[in-house]
């Protein structure tokens, strides 16, 4: 059986074909690639509670009344890639590194900046 499916992102809506047998996953990942999005990068939200990807449009809506999404960006902790929209986790230890590495090499450049001093 077909059905419709409107998403609402960003105060625009959007309607994906899909059948009543198809799992939400695989209508939610045909919205994101319309809508340019990363699905990971997504959060789905379906009469105020979380979708789960696992039902089926039937499981998730069992009338035949129309049904809305709501979505929003998904709130990742910490820093995303801007590459592979992979969250990045960065804990107190990478920090101190990064910080110890950046103090080497500014230890390295004002030696190299002594070198072409004494050489001119």
């Amino acid at each position: 059986m077909e059905a419709n499916v409107t998403f609402i992102y960003d105060c625009k809506s959007m309607k994906v074909q899909c059948k009543k047998t198809d799992k939400m996953k695989d209508i939610c990942e045909k919205y994101s690639t319309k809508l340019g999005i990363e699905l990971k990068l997504l959060k789905f939200l379906y009469e105020g509670t979380q979708l789960d990807f696992d039902l089926t449009l039937k499981e998730t809506n069992p009338s035949d009344d129309e049904t809305k999404i709501l979505v929003t960006k998904n709130e990742l902790d910490g820093l995303i890639c801007p590459k592979c929209g992979g969250n990045a986790i960065i804990d107190k230890e990478s920090i101190d590194e990064i910080i110890l590495n950046m103090n080497n090499i500014k230890e390295i450049i004002s030696g190299i900046k002594a070198i072409v001093d004494n050489i001119i």
